[in-house]
């Protein structure tokens, strides 16, 4: 079951006070709930607020929690949660499953577990949650829980009952629970810590104390990403005057944080999806990156790009595409902007890769076909495109021609109004090769 079914489709999405509310009703009744999320979506808040809201007289609670590299400390996560059981629930285990328990806790670190050793901490672990009756078991972050444990964890989540024990577990992922499912026995109520709507993010902008007409574009920037959004309202709410159209540049540095999760040929991926007009799977292979299907799907569990069937390929917020371009080096971006003019169709966005690639401070041959393929824009309607084509054939010419270097300057400025120029420039500022 999944609690955000009960809404219905197109009902607005629960807020974080019920979906907490919602957990913990679950691990009541159910006994077995998986709360999942991408990173900073919260899921760890999540899980805390659960057990807290269905904390019960004469149940014990006990945490498990996990962080990447745990899963090669061999019963790691099992000793965490021995040491963490009240002092008298092992007393109540017969002698060889005490034993037992006590090997586990004093185990030497490394080395695979036995068949044998698994067995026996299966059967004690079974007996003494079976025992202590009435025990909460949260498990934080599942995906680095070690084997070892999670085979003993799912064992005895599969044969001792509710409400004698109950399973909260939490698994870093954009869909549905895997790892926790395994674990709670396939199909354990399934409850997202999922992302802000316009008015769960117009909440959140209000309790900052901001302007309601900052809603918009937080919203867009930062895509119901609960920690972004939160990081670029913290941020306005510090300023003497909140202009919302220039976000804190701690949104994309915790974007940053976010993509980090991702290996390094998955983000030189993400660059070139960045700085494409219109990414497809398709372009990016074009371009050279030849895994760029694994890459996209690693991205989509990551919950950084947006699943799309047709082969497109988004992002589920801006500052996820500012961040990926931010961290990159001058010679990364020009390579990809040189890969995307050689793998771009349409010639016009051919030239603006070209331009943006350049070596060179000016180049006359590039500026000419860079002040071509503006022309075109403009022909064709898109003015942005046309002023900052412009904008980049002046910066292309050699200054000893003054006249054509101010000319197309002119140009921009006439394509579109000096606001609208600003904000574009803000928008590709990111793109553009950095003097570094």
């Amino acid at each position: 079951m999944d609690v955000e079914a009960v809404t219905g489709p197109g009902a607005e999405r629960l807020s974080w006070q019920d979906t907490v509310r919602a957990a913990a009703h679950a691990l009541r009744a159910e006994g077995r709930v998986a709360v999942t999320g991408v990173w900073g979506a919260g899921r760890t808040t999540l899980l805390a607020g659960a057990l807290d809201a269905a904390v019960e007289e004469g149940r014990t609670q006990v945490r498990v929690t996990c962080a990447d590299g745990d899963q090669h400390d061999v019963f790691g996560g099992l000793a965490q949660l021995l040491s963490a059981l009240p002092g008298a629930l092992p007393g109540t285990v017969r002698t060889g499953r005490a034993t037992a328990v006590d090997q586990l806790l004093h185990r030497p670190v490394g080395g695979p577990a036995g068949r044998e050793e698994i067995a026996a901490a299966r059967r004690a672990m079974a007996d003494l949650l079976r025992a202590a009756s009435a025990v909460d078991i949260a498990v934080d972050d599942v995906q680095w829980l070690d084997e070892a444990s999670a085979d003993v964890l799912g064992y005895v989540a599969r044969t001792v009952a509710a409400p004698g024990l109950a399973v909260l577990v939490s698994e870093r992922t954009a869909g549905r629970p895997e790892v926790a499912g395994r674990l709670l026995g396939g199909h354990p109520v399934h409850v997202p810590a999922s992302a802000l709507d316009l008015a769960l993010t117009a909440a959140v902008v209000a309790r900052h104390g901001l302007p309601h007409r900052s809603t918009s574009t937080v919203f867009r920037y930062c895509g119901g990403h609960r920690l972004l959004t939160e990081i670029a309202c913290a941020g306005l709410a510090l300023r003497p005057t909140a202009d919302e159209q220039d976000l804190p540049g701690a949104v994309v540095q915790a974007a940053q944080e976010w993509l980090a999760t991702l290996s390094a040929p998955v983000r030189a991926t993400l660059l070139v999806a960045a700085l494409a007009r219109r990414p497809t799977v398709s372009l990016l292979e074009r371009a050279g990156r030849i895994r760029a299907d694994d890459h996209v799907r690693a991205a989509v569990a990551a919950g950084v790009l947006c699943d799309d069937r047709a082969g497109g390929v988004r992002f589920t917020a801006p500052a996820l595409a500012d961040g990926v371009v931010g961290a990159a080096g001058q010679q990364e971006r020009a390579e990809a902007h040189r890969s995307l003019a050689c793998a771009e169709a349409d010639p016009v966005h051919a030239v603006r890769h070209r331009a943006l690639s350049r070596p060179e401070a000016t180049d006359q041959c590039l500026a000419e076909d860079t002040a071509e393929a503006a022309g075109r824009a403009r022909a064709d309607g898109e003015r942005a495109l046309s002023a900052e084509l412009f904008v980049l054939a002046a910066e292309l010419t050699p200054v000893n021609r003054p006249g054509p270097r101010l000319t197309r300057f002119l140009t921009a400025a006439r394509a579109v109004s000096y606001t609208h120029l600003d904000v574009y420039k803000r928008q590709r500022r990111s793109t553009a090769p950095a003097r570094d």
